[in-house]
């Protein structure tokens, strides 16, 4: 696999460097020298990010920036469990603040897969289903599955479903597909417009909603909620708000990242750009410490290229401090100095990287 091939010449690549002291002597990064000869990029981060990665899944470890691909999930080559692997759509998804492993919806026109695996690659448990799926989230507890079904027709509203792991349904409604959240207490977190909707325990009935404030000389006074992340004690939300975005999950003009308490006091913005100037941030995701929100500014959805500078910046941004606002720049002089770029190893190049990569970076133990 040319993916394998790649992760042998990083290995390689590392190893001679660490052994010929190569790579200068490191790169000032907001306040703390990143060591380009070191395995630490982002110094004293924990836990690792899911990602797709050639066509499988991999972690990053946030530490080291490094890539591993995750055994197992070469799923398209995997032709005797999915006879349809070339036209199935397959959709990893993380269990919240949770590290013992993740969803995968197989989808196609034959017949649906859902099965959970560790991150050695291991399958846990299988469903099938003869539904539509569009995307899913298993329970922290990992006793639920929420899932986002459709018929097959464009112009048909999803439906949000609840089943238990082992298949039995439990209750559904027609809402908009959505980034739903599962709380420790199995509650459902969603967001429409500029509302918050929490549901009661392991049900898609709304139990109360949260309405960011209309005044216009309010904090947040306009734009709709993007992506969330709720922090690893939930105590705490973090959340974009765009003027104008595209989906919920790829924001557009004019998009901050604010800072809530889960109760909804004490609003606050965290983060924007310099000046207040034309800000882009999306995917915010919180640290398994709840020190850093990591989130990428200058993301433009309408004409990314790999390798483009249209990918955007990764930044991490305390989220310690309640009185602080961020400035994102590349630009060391206008960044904020708490404020640290997030250093990865591109696994297409090998080369060391803050451009995002056009996705969300979950974020587990």
């Amino acid at each position: 696999m040319l993916l394998d091939v790649k992760l042998l010449y990083l290995l390689l690549l590392l190893v001679c460097i660490n052994a010929c002291g190569g790579g200068g002597s490191g790169d000032s990064d907001g306040g703390r020298d990143v060591d380009s000869t070191s395995n630490a990029l982002n110094p004293n981060l924990t836990g690792k990010i899911f990602q797709g990665c050639d066509g499988s899944y991999c972690t990053l470890n946030a530490k080291t920036g490094v890539y591993t691909v995750i055994p197992n999930t070469n799923y398209e080559s995997q032709t005797n469990k999915f006879p349809y692997a070339a036209m199935t759509d397959f959709r990893g998804t993380v269990v919240e603040h949770d590290s013992s492993g993740f969803l995968v919806l197989a989808d196609n026109r034959h017949g649906s897969t859902i099965f959970m695996q560790d991150y050695d690659g291991n399958y846990l448990w299988e469903l099938t289903s003869n539904q539509e799926l569009l995307s899913g989230k298993l329970s922290q507890d990992k006793q639920y599955i929420a899932i986002f079904t459709g018929n097959g027709s464009v112009s048909s509203t999803p439906t949000l479903k609840i089943y238990g792991v082992t298949g039995d349904y439990i209750n559904g409604k027609t809402l908009e597909k959505n980034q739903i959240i599962w709380l420790r207490d199995n509650r459902l977190l969603y967001s429409i417009g500029r509302t918050f909707y929490f549901t009661k325990p392991a049900s898609t009935e709304t139990d109360y909603t949260l309405t960011l404030p209309a005044d216009p000389n309010s904090v947040v006074s306009s734009g709709s909620i993007g992506v969330k992340a709720i922090s690893p004690n939930e105590s705490q939300i973090v959340f974009t708000v765009a003027e104008v975005s595209g989906s919920f999950n790829t924001a557009a003009r004019n998009s901050r990242l604010y800072i809530m308490n889960l109760s909804g006091s004490d609003i606050r913005l965290l983060a924007t750009t310099y000046n207040d100037d034309d800000p882009s941030i999306i995917a915010p995701s919180w640290s398994p410490d709840g020190r850093w929100i990591l989130a990428t500014e200058g993301y433009s959805p309408s004409r990314v290229r790999y390798g483009d500078d249209l990918l955007g910046t990764t930044y991490l941004v305390p989220a310690d401090d309640p009185g602080k606002i961020y400035n994102l720049s590349e630009n060391a002089n206008e960044r904020s100095p708490e404020v640290m770029l997030f250093r990865r190893y591109d696994y297409e190049t090998n080369g060391i990287t803050s451009k995002g990569t056009g996705a969300t970076f979950p974020w587990v133990p």
